[in-house]
């Protein structure tokens, strides 16, 4: 295939039918009464009902509709570094959309130009969307699109049959191995938490694009202000230069840029353990999994830490920070996780926030609440 100039302002792109944005996937969660009856009965006879956390269960038994239980699971709350998440959704979601747009244009781009199309392409329903996302009110076009060049390269298939798109090497993990040391940004982000890694991938998928992409999905409400949101890039550093925070309300800190509900989180790793992100794109499930898997053995774990847990973290993303100075200061913990229950091998995912561990008791509480829910609600 000859990687010829074609024109700059191509018709073709008016013509793509590749949504700009991923379809709402299906509500997956189903209100178990059993599991919420196990959950309530952990939290009363331990932390009780004035806990200040967030929290959100999961059994993954029945793909497509998996029961269910939560404590205070549908508020928002800061999330600090677990939030990153949405980043590492974000990219594969936008690597999903630009091998669509590559197999759609086929032989009507080139190698060179694949990502300026795309970009052509997508930029203006990207700053079009914004109208729905009254959180970004007055963001430039600068922070709000890809970073496409910078993250993806485009790939030629065999001879005459098209391009597809791969992460650049600077970002592409590494998932040989979960012991290896974490290599590019996407690894790095959530591996070992690197905020400047953070902020590249964050970059990378522009504040636009990635709470659109969220919100399309389902996993942001904008209405409500409820749910997986990520506008504050975590740049701790002067390395490149720092986006501007967008924020919304939260339960625990007010005006965050970082933040989720227990239920909006959970729903996505459910359905990313179910292998029904991205489409017909199952690889990519397997690739972000695996990511997550990595963090579960290479840095640390917050759960596991509690004493007498039977249960082992498969998948992992953690974070702490400290709350503002005027709603205490204090440095909370958050945690998503898949987790199996050693006796039964049964698999849960559990999502927790606005946690604070003390010297007494660590983090006993959030762990005996788990513990204890998942073998009330697994008693025969």
């Amino acid at each position: 295939m000859t990687d010829k100039a074609l024109p700059a302002v191509p018709n073709r792109l008016l013509n793509l039918k590749t949504p700009p944005f991923p379809a709402a996937y299906p509500d997956c969660l189903v209100p178990n009464d059993k599991l919420q009856k196990a959950l309530n009965k952990a939290i009363q006879m331990g932390p009780g009902p004035d806990w200040r956390v967030g929290l959100a269960i999961v059994s993954l038994e029945k793909p497509g509709a998996q029961p269910v239980g939560h404590f205070r699971g549908d508020r928002e709350f800061f999330g600090a570094s677990m939030i990153k998440v949405a980043a590492l959704y974000g990219l594969f979601e936008l690597r999903n959309t630009l091998r669509d747009i590559a197999k759609e244009l086929g032989s009507n781009t080139s190698i060179s130009e694949l990502l300026a199309d795309a970009a052509n392409y997508l930029n203006p329903k990207i700053m079009a969307n914004l109208s729905h996302l009254p959180a970004l009110k007055g963001i430039g076009k600068k922070v709000a699109v890809p970073q496409f060049a910078e993250a993806f390269k485009p790939v030629a298939l065999s001879p005459n049959l098209g391009f597809t798109v791969e992460f650049a090497s600077a970002f592409a993990p590494e998932i040989a191995g979960p012991t290896k040391e974490p290599v590019g940004h996407i690894e790095k982000m959530i591996v070992v938490s690197n905020n400047t890694s953070a902020a590249r991938c964050t970059h990378a998928c522009g504040y636009g694009y990635l709470n659109g992409a969220i919100a399309s999905a389902g996993f942001f409400e904008p209405g409500k202000g409820l749910g997986l949101w990520l506008a504050g890039d975590y740049l701790d550093t002067q390395e490149i230069a720092k986006y501007p925070y967008y924020r919304i309300n939260s339960d625990n800190d007010g005006m965050v840029a970082q933040a989720s509900s227990p239920l909006h989180l959970a729903r996505l790793l459910t359905l990313l353990h179910d292998g029904v992100l991205f489409g017909k794109n199952a690889g990519a499930n397997a690739e972000m999994l695996k990511v997550l898997a990595k963090a579960a053995v290479y840095p640390e774990v917050y759960i596991d830490r509690g004493s007498g847990v039977d249960f082992t973290v498969t998948h992992n993303k953690l974070g702490v920070a400290d709350l503002k100075k005027e709603n205490g200061g204090y440095d909370v913990e958050s945690e998503c996780s898949i987790v199996t229950h050693n006796a039964s091998g049964r698999d849960f995912v559990v999502v927790w926030l606005n946690f604070i561990a003390n010297d007494a008791e660590g983090f006993d509480p959030i762990a005996h609440v788990v513990r204890d829910t998942l073998n009330e609600y697994l008693k025969p």
